[in-house]
């Protein structure tokens, strides 16, 4: 089994060029498409989808990439910004505008070298958005997703583990909690209802999930 780490180092052929930030799974087969590689600093960032063929490796801590970072650059982006449109109301992104609606936006934005900024005496709702461009058919899931079992909370996302001849998730890897001294624990697939980008919803109650971990521990 191949680990998908989340929230880790990616390294392409050239160097360290961002971290991962989500897994792009398709919703009915359940098979990993992509994963979002995060570029950039916290102001000024970009979110790429990157191809799991494009994975050469993958460590806890890291996935190396058998591309460049300029290559990495032009690989479809997973956000797009949109603001809202003075003549529709609606959020819409900047080439969506007609000229008269370029004419009123620009009035109240404050334009700088790399971004767009509401003017801070403009009303909340003129602040721009960030959408995510989900393929159609297929959801995002990022670290830290709330994971439920049939009875209630349980725990958290750490990775996923995937099949590397057929790229199908195998298994999800709850994060360390306070339950059950601070352990990893590996749930079958089997074991999961649905998912979406916010919640993992399992099929299981929590003696369920504890009698997974107790089998876990003892083969250790």
């Amino acid at each position: 089994m191949k680990e998908i780490p989340l929230d880790v180092i990616v390294v392409c052929v050239d160097g360290e060029c961002g971290k991962t930030s989500h897994i792009i799974i398709e919703r009915n087969s359940q098979k990993v498409t992509h994963f979002v590689v995060k570029t950039g600093n916290i102001l000024e960032s970009h979110k790429r989808l990157v191809s799991v063929d494009r994975v050469v490796r993958t460590t806890p801590d890291s996935v190396a990439l058998n591309c460049t970072k300029e290559e990495l650059a032009v690989m479809p982006p997973f956000t797009q910004m949109q603001f809202l449109n003075p003549i529709t109301g609606k959020y819409e992104p900047l080439e969506n505008f007609s000229d008269e609606a370029m004419e009123s936006r620009s009035s109240h934005l404050i334009w700088s070298d790399t971004s767009i900024l509401a003017d801070p005496g403009t009303d909340i709702f003129s602040i721009p958005i960030e959408e995510e461009l989900i393929p159609k058919g297929e959801i995002a899931v990022h670290r830290g997703a709330s994971v439920e079992a049939t009875d209630g909370h349980i725990g958290k996302v750490e990775e996923f583990l995937v099949d590397p001849q057929d790229r199908h998730i195998t298994h999800l890897v709850l994060e360390k909690g306070h339950f059950w001294d601070k352990k990893e624990l590996t749930i079958p697939m089997s074991a999961i209802a649905r998912m979406d980008e916010e919640y993992i919803y399992l099929n299981i109650d929590k003696a369920s999930i504890k009698s997974f971990f107790t089998e876990q521990h003892n083969e250790q």
